[in-house]
This record gives structure tokens, sequence and C-alpha cells, in this order.
């Protein structure tokens, strides 16, 4: 079990009109102590192909390493839902859950004990989702991100 104060960091990502980039200030990359970069990757970083089930071959490629324990394993459930499912109000509640079994390693990890996923229609396309991670009552990490509603694109 990792806590927050063991927490060592990742390089901070930001969220971007097309996707994540790093954030870079006076030349130095920033680094991320707390759970943003970890949060995002584990919501936007696997294959959006991988359906998150069992023996999925579009799985993302890091999850094929032998070394790679399940709690490191992306799955990309909530990618996939916003692919492959129409907007309605039955599926942002559909993707609100994909989205915290994205996030279910933090618990597993005893990082936090309290996830909630919240995800609201920006317009027809785009979706903005809002994570709260808490640990014993207290704020580990919060965030928006945007995301485009694909399915809506590809006429599904």
């Amino acid at each position: 079990m990792m806590d927050k104060e063991e927490f060592g960091g990742d390089v901070l990502l930001m969220d971007t009109v097309d996707g994540g980039e790093i954030n870079i200030v006076n030349g130095l990359v920033m680094s991320d102590k707390r759970f943003t970069t970890a949060t995002f990757l584990s919501l936007f970083g696997g294959n959006p192909e991988d359906d998150g089930k069992v023996d999925n071959s579009k799985t993302w490629w890091g999850n094929r390493f032998q070394d790679t324990t399940e709690v490191e394993k992306i799955s990309g459930k909530f990618q996939s839902v916003i692919k492959t499912h129409p907007m309605t109000s039955k599926n942002l509640r559909v993707a609100e859950s994909a989205a915290r079994d994205d996030l279910q390693w933090f618990i597993d990890e005893g990082i936090a004990d309290d996830i909630v996923c919240s995800i609201r229609a920006v317009d027809t396309i785009r979706v903005e989702i809002t994570v709260v991670i808490k640990k014993s009552g207290e704020l580990i990490e919060k965030g928006n991100w945007t995301a485009n509603w694909e399915a809506v694109n590809n006429g599904i």
C-alpha cells in the first residue's frame, strides 16, 4: 500500500484540446506531486478500443509486460463508453461508472477510500468529467477534463 507521502510524482500532463501535453515552465518539465497525471492517464491513457473485459486483444500495450501488475494495468473503460455508446442521460451514468472502474486502483492501493465521478454534457459532442478522490475525508485529487463523445460523431 502506498500513501501520498511516498508518492514520488509524475511528469505533469495538462489536458488540451487534442489530448495531453507536458507542462514546461522556464525550460523545465513540471512535475506532479499530486495525482493529476495518474488520474488523467487512468481515464485517457489506455487503448480507446479496449472495452476493459478479460482477455481483450485490444488492451493497452503497456499491460502486456510480464512485470505489470493487475493494479498497474490501464483498461480504457471510460474511453470505450464514449466511443461506442450514444450520448444519452443513461449512458452518461454508464460513463461515470466506467470512469470509477478505471480509477478503482486508487482504492485498491489504499491511496483513497472515496471516488466520485460526475459527467455533464457540455454540448452535443462534448462532456466534462469531474473527479473527486478522497482519503479519510481529505481531498487527494480533484480535476475536470473535457472529452469528445465520439459515438455521436460516428453516427452510432
